[in-house]
């Protein structure tokens, strides 16, 4: 694989990582949106519920009551009377599941249940009360006292048949005097006491304003909040995608500008720069036969001018001179090889600066120039 290959090959290792571990810190962010978005709705909802309930029983069951009339638990056999608070919010309810299409739903419960579908009937009620119960207890002896309860909400993640949901429960405290006086007169019914006694609770409960009556349980399906999300995850993926490829696309432009073709070039040079080389190795050895030719025809001349034959030493100092003429012309080229290895190193040598070290130009930033060679 040559140097181009290695790069791009690198490169694409290099987004793979990247691309895996940005779509995995995204999926994470996500899901974490999504958590976050269903707590949201749980708390949009819960304070609708908890506002709606306490304008009810403060303005009309208020109102009502001061008319001589009120709320009654069979308000529909009662002329004048409007259902309970607890009744009014459970029929909301009923009303908001047929229409909220499984995107959450709410009940109220209480360890004080009049209805027995507003008990605390599964582990988490039971372990979200308890945390009311002692968020009450703190303020019965906190700064509560002075400047007013500050319930929280209690919430946890669950999973169940491959299916999560968020389980919600915020505190439903005694809002008005109607309320506490309401919930007092029930507790002292000889039926309520038996259905206390019944649960193995101490009967006689007296209730304080702003303590701990009810809650309101709401519940979120994850995968309900997850499909309204999904739409915009995947765009925001298909973004990240494109912005992906195309700053890899232009960085590996880039990088072929920069690094691969003036390396290429630079392995170009150092080619024709041993090319060089041997054709000076080449021409020394020329000048070194030559100059064995020309040893042979000084001693040649030697012994033909020790005969004293003047022909034959004329003949003999003639083809001595030829032979210190083929030696010049020879040296001649090898001096010119010399020279052109002795540029073509100082401009490899140059170029491989700018590479390791970086341009100084702006006009050779990129080090290529109009007919794909650099500059």
């Amino acid at each position: 694989m040559g140097i181009r290959g290695k790069f791009f090959a690198v490169i694409a290792i290099i987004g793979v990582v990247l691309g895996g571990a940005t779509y995995a810190i995204l999926e994470r962010s996500h899901n974490s949106l999504i958590e976050q978005e269903a707590v949201r709705v749980a708390e949009i909802v819960s304070t609708q519920v908890v506002s709606d309930r306490a304008v009810y029983t403060q303005e009309l069951v208020g109102k009502l009551m001061k008319d001589g009339v009120g709320a009654s638990e069979n308000s529909g056999e009662n002329k004048g009377y409007i259902p309970l608070p607890a009744q009014f919010v459970r029929n909301v309810s009923k009303r908001v599941a047929q229409q909220a299409k499984g995107l959450y739903s709410y009940s109220l419960v209480s360890l004080w249940n009049l209805n027995p579908e507003q008990g605390l009937n599964d582990e988490f009620d039971r372990w979200a009360w308890k945390q009311l119960e002692q968020q009450e207890q703190a303020f019965a002896t906190g700064p509560a006292v002075a400047t007013g309860y500050a319930w929280k909400p209690v919430y946890r993640f669950e999973t169940k048949n491959g299916k999560s949901k968020l389980l919600y429960m915020m505190a439903d405290p005694a809002a008005a005097a109607a309320c506490v006086s309401c919930h007092n007169n029930y507790e002292k019914q000889a039926d309520v006491m038996a259905l206390r006694n019944g649960r193995g609770i101490a009967p006689g409960k007296t209730f304080t304003l702003n303590g701990l009556m009810g809650a309101l349980r709401v519940e979120v399906p994850i995968d309900q909040v997850a499909a309204l999300a999904a739409e915009g995850r995947d765009r925001t993926l298909g973004a990240l995608a494109a912005i992906f490829v195309i700053g890899f696309a232009l960085l590996l432009w880039l990088i072929h500008l920069a690094i691969i073709k003036p390396v290429e070039w630079s392995v170009l040079k150092v080619e024709g720069f041993t090319s060089k080389i041997d054709a000076v190795v080449l021409c020394n050895k020329d000048l070194v036969q030559a100059a064995d030719e020309q040893a042979t025809a000084c001693r040649g001349a030697q012994n033909v001018l020790d005969a004293g034959d003047i022909v034959a030493t004329t003949r003999s100092l003639a083809s001595l001179a030829s032979v210190a003429n083929d030696n010049a012309m020879r040296a001649e080229d090898s001096a010119v090889y010399c020279n052109d290895l002795n540029e073509s190193f100082d401009d490899l040598k140059t170029k491989l600066q700018e590479i390791v070290q970086g341009g100084k130009k702006a006009s050779s930033l990129f080090g290529v120039g109009k007919d794909g060679r650099a500059e």
